[in-house]
Formats: C-alpha cells, structure tokens, sequence
C-alpha cells in the first residue's frame, strides 16, 4: 500500500513538473537594503534616532494563486543594519577633548505578513509578480557605546521593540528549467514599532546623565533583491 501511495505521488509530482502550471511558488532571495525615516536618522537629541546605515536583508516568499493571475501568500524577512557612529563621535569628542571611537552593534528587525498577489506569464520565460502584505515586525536598535578607562561617555542601549509592518513590492522571475526560476525583486517595507524604557546616558561636564525614553518609531526600507525559487 505504502508502494502505491508513493508511487502516485511521484507521477503526481512528475506531471506538476512537466506542466509548470504556476499555481504554487515558493522562493527565497537576498540582497541591500536601504533605510529612509527616523529608522535611519543619527540624531543624538532625538530619541527615536535608528542609527541603521545601508544593511543586508533575507526574504522568503510563498505565493498560492487559485485564478490565473491573483492569489494569496504570505512574506517573511530577517535584516541587519551596522549603526552609524559618525555624529555621535563627533559630539561627544568635541564636547570631552577626546579622539575615541564608538563600538556598536547591529540594528535588526525580523517580519511575518501575508497578502494578495498578482502574477501573470509575460512569454514563456518570463512572469511579473507584485504582492502587497502586511503583518508584524520584532525590532531591535542598537547598542552604542563610547567608553575610555571604565568612565562612559555615551552610551546608547539596545532595546527591543515590536509592531505593525506592511510591505509592497514589485518583481519579476525567469523560469530556465521547467519549475525552477531565478527573480529579481523591488520591496518597500513600512514599519512601526514601540519601543519601551529605551535608555541613553550621556557623561555631561563630569556628571552621568540618563535618559529613558518610550516611542514609535517609523522604519521604511527600499531592498533591491534577488534569490531562487520553483513553481509548480
């Protein structure tokens, strides 16, 4: 029984290839991302300061179309964005007579949505998708921090976040063998996450001064991907 059961999956299979009916699409890419909003900004006086530079991102796509040309799917993505320190070294030296260098690590968020689609076969080769999605978003600012002999002078503490995100996009997929393709994609992912308790201390003339601070903080992203996938 369980030869039979096998095997019929296997010409199931076998004619979902050959046939490349385009129903089901799952693919995986990666590529730059580049942050716009206070996500970016390296403002110290301003609390909801990002501090991301130009990072990295992961996404995975699983797209179900039960028409032609429109269907449901779903969209996840994991990035990472070195903070920037220019500013922040900056102020901080002049206002201390110091020549430090700040030590940091990443802003990263992660997101989980799902949404309609539309795809269509341009030629043989080629399809045009565009998807729009939206869902929830884990994210978490930086650590900051410029320090000589023990004593701080700045510091800026990670902290973790969390809220609604929505996502756009805009694609295109190369289909060379059957069900497989490479795709190249353009995102624009929109988040707005609270952020709670978020602490900065600051070494002003001699004395410590702390701040901690509560806000939303808008994250827009522009990420110009490419990856792999296959279609059935």
């Amino acid at each position: 029984m369980l030869k039979q059961v096998f095997l019929v999956l296997i010409c199931c299979f076998a004619g979902l290839s050959a046939r490349a009916q385009d129903i089901l699409n799952i693919q995986a890419s990666i590529g730059p991302s580049f942050g716009v909003g206070q996500f970016a900004a390296d403002d110290m006086k301003n609390p909801g300061s990002g501090y991301a530079d130009i990072g990295g991102i992961i996404n995975l796509h699983v797209g179900l179309k039960p028409s032609k040309n429109f269907g449901v799917c779903f969209f996840g993505a994991m990035a990472m964005y070195p903070a920037k320190t220019g500013k922040i070294e900056a102020e901080i030296n002049t206002a201390n007579s110091l020549n430090l260098r700040a030590s940091s690590t990443y802003y990263r968020f992660g997101m989980a949505t799902g949404g309609l689609m539309f795809s269509g076969r341009v030629s043989e080769h080629f399809a045009l998708d565009s998807r729009l999605t939206a869902g929830y978003m884990w994210a978490e600012t930086p650590s900051i921090e410029m320090r000589e002999n023990d004593i701080i002078y700045y510091k800026h503490y990670r902290t973790p976040g969390g809220g609604i995100t929505a996502c756009g996009s805009f694609g295109f997929r190369y289909i060379f063998k059957r069900i497989w393709y490479v795709c190249g994609t353009a995102d624009f992912i929109f988040g707005y996450p609270e952020f709670n308790n978020a602490i900065t201390e600051t070494r002003v003339g001699g004395l410590s001064v702390t701040q901690q601070n509560s806000y939303h903080q808008f994250i827009g992203t522009i990420n110009i991907t490419g990856g792999i996938g296959i279609s059935f």
